[in-house]
């Protein structure tokens, strides 16, 4: 539906703009509405990505899925640009691989399940060169729900632009989800 690749595209754009206002030194809240935006298109990209030419995009027990899902999926095809473009930005996420949560002091952010832990921390053991044999649907994986739990965490009030730990990890992550926007909208 050409109107939904408009629409991306343009939330796209708006997005940009609002991460180049705050690398220019505009306020935080630049940053923090860059990375809505930006998600969004990036939601709007895979949905359309998975239900185009006549495809129903269905989870493994066929129940209905939630942005996260598809936009997992659509990444799953896009492999090789996922991780090239990971590797071309290695320098963000090994800062993002030196975070700790705020709270927990988890790995990356803050988190509530062992299982989130174990999977932050092999992303960053492949990062720091001791998993190199990890699969890259994992990493993709791990990345994704990365920028998903960071959405969450802005669209559910659990960030602020007024704390520098969260303008830090949106710093880190913006630009990243940026990118990852760019290629879903270009594979449509």
């Amino acid at each position: 539906m050409a109107d939904r690749i408009s629409l991306s595209k343009e939330w796209y754009a708006r997005g940009v703009e609002l991460l180049d206002d705050f690398e220019k030194g505009e306020k935080a809240r630049s940053l923090f509405e860059s990375y809505i935006y930006l998600w969004i298109s990036l939601t709007i990209a895979a949905k359309e990505f998975c239900g185009c030419d006549g495809k129903v995009f269905n989870n493994n027990n066929g129940q209905k899925t939630v942005d996260k899902d598809e936009i997992i999926h659509w990444a799953y095809q896009r492999q090789t640009k996922i991780m090239t473009m990971l590797k071309e930005n290695e320098h963000l996420i090994l800062e993002l691989c030196n975070r700790k949560g705020s709270d927990s002091n988890s790995p990356i952010m803050d988190v509530g399940s062992d299982e989130t832990v174990y999977h932050h921390k092999e992303f960053i053991r492949y990062w720091e060169g001791e998993a190199k044999h990890t699969q890259n649907r994992r990493i993709i994986k791990t990345y994704i729900l990365i920028l998903n739990r960071v959405r969450n965490n802005l669209f559910h009030g659990g960030k602020s632009f007024k704390l520098e730990s969260d303008i830090q990890l949106l710093a880190l992550t913006c630009p990243l989800l940026k990118e990852t926007t760019r290629i879903c909208i270009e594979t449509l």
